[in-house]
């Protein structure tokens, strides 16, 4: 028996295709009394699914969600996560057969709050040009020396234990494009808090951090489809709950 949950922290690439079902509005149009009149009738269908690899593992996410409620697994996000997920959320998504709607989410802080130290309009600062310029902001700081700078600022006890660790994220940085530093945040965040995993389908990042990177892993980036065979060798038995719901 395991002796505690298994924690990870949910991507937004993942967190998207948690809403599988999407509202549409078609046109019709009956002929009455010689006249026409047209008329919209709202449907809730199920969205399109990624093909290739992609889509096995968001055909898994319901069997993920069941982990969650459960008690197996632990979800998580964090506010970088939440900007990124206001950037991109389209309205209308989700309203029936919404994963979402079944998951308890908590939160970990970011190893330092960006918005401590930027102020900025919401769409600048949710953009992901905006989450890089600010990590590569804090890299450069931290290859100058000047990094201990920050301590200017009102930060918190564990956000001044991140900037003394600061080096971890160079490290999980040093195989990474400038591209890559947001999910290497994520990761790092991860670290921070004690979590397992760091649950994404961005392939290039895992490959980058598995097969790639010299780099020991405190917390592992893994697909879903990964992470519920784990749970289907846990002693917990868990998955069997499925066919009884």
């Amino acid at each position: 028996m395991a002796t505690r949950e298994t924690t990870a922290l949910l991507d937004v690439s993942l967190l998207r295709w948690m809403t599988q079902s999407t509202r549409v509005k078609t046109a019709h149009t009956i002929e009455s009394e010689g006249r026409a009149q047209k008329f919209h009738v709202a449907q809730v269908l199920p969205r399109e699914m990624p093909k290739g690899w992609k889509a096995e593992e968001v055909a898994i996410l319901p069997e993920l969600c069941m982990l969650e409620r459960s008690g197996w697994l632990a979800l998580f996000k964090s506010a970088e996560l939440l900007s990124e997920e206001m950037r991109g959320w389209q309205v209308g998504q989700g309203l029936a057969g919404d994963l979402l709607s079944k998951i308890r989410f908590r939160y970990v802080p970011s190893p330092i709050e960006r918005s401590r130290l930027m102020s900025l309009p919401s769409n600048t600062y949710n953009s992901k040009e905006c989450q890089t310029d600010f990590f590569k902001m804090l890299l450069e700081a931290n290859r100058r020396g000047d990094l201990q700078n920050l301590r200017r600022w009102p930060l918190t006890k564990f956000e001044l234990q991140s900037v003394e660790e600061f080096g971890r994220f160079a490290e999980i940085c040093s195989c990474l494009t400038e591209s890559q530093y947001v999910d290497a945040w994520h990761l790092w965040t991860a670290e921070r808090s004690g979590i397992d995993f760091f649950l994404t389908l961005d392939k290039r990042f895992v490959n980058a951090m598995t097969r790639t990177s010299r780099v020991s892993l405190l917390s592992r980036p893994i697909y879903p489809s990964d992470l519920v065979a784990i749970a289907r060798c846990d002693d917990h038995d868990l998955l069997d709950m499925k066919s009884k719901e």
